[in-house]
């Protein structure tokens, strides 16, 4: 389930997709207030000024608790180059089951990373690293499309982690090249962000 994407929002009551304490799993009268840590986490707001319509289309639902999603790679052919795949799928982790919703990549492509919060996954979108877009894999209704945010630099075979309010690219190569950027896109409002912080060496396909 997730919160209503337009319309009324209210922190209590029984209606669902327009209670914030429903979807957090509370009962409708449960006390809650906007500065609580899994309102504020659901939100994707971790401090600051916070607002209920930061809500919209919010969803508690954990893919990581679930499920998980694998995007694109290569298949290599008995002969000639390695063709590379729009495939998105996954795994059960309840019973192990394969995934396989409908969505595709917008765009051939291996070497990747991604990133995730309770919402969407974000990856890296273009063949092989020749793009500085971004798509994000929506898990509520299982669609992908690109994001606003680009990478600071096109990279080729960087490394994704993430923490509840950003998620972070590391490493990759450009040509030769074996890079040291870092940089992060901000769960919030999905603007990316050069953190400054760099990898103690050049490297790429980083674990």
């Amino acid at each position: 389930m997730a919160l209503n994407s337009s319309g009324p929002l209210s922190l209590g009551g029984s209606t669902a997709g327009q209670s914030v304490n429903l979807e957090l799993g509370k009962s409708a009268t449960a006390l809650i207030t906007m500065n609580d840590s899994d309102l504020r986490s659901l939100f994707g707001v971790a401090s600051g000024q916070i607002s209920m319509s930061q809500g919209y289309g919010k969803s508690s639902y954990n893919i990581n608790s679930t499920c998980g999603i694998f995007v694109g790679g290569a298949i290599i052919p008995p002969s000639g180059p390695a063709v590379h795949q729009t495939q998105i799928d996954g795994i059960q982790f309840s019973n192990e089951a394969t995934i396989d919703p409908a969505a595709a990549l917008a765009a051939t492509n291996c070497q990747m990373a991604a990133v995730n919060n309770p919402n969407k996954s974000y990856h890296l979108r273009g063949p092989g690293g020749t793009s500085t877009a971004i798509s994000a894999f929506v898990f509520s209704n299982s669609t992908n499309g690109d994001i606003a945010a680009n990478l600071v630099q096109i990279r080729e075979g960087p490394s994704g982690v993430n923490s509840t309010t950003r998620g972070y690219f590391a490493g990759g190569e450009v040509g030769p090249l074996r890079q040291t950027q870092i940089d992060a896109i901000q769960f919030s409002d999905e603007s990316f962000v050069d953190v400054g912080a760099a990898l103690v060496q050049g490297r790429s396909w980083v674990a």
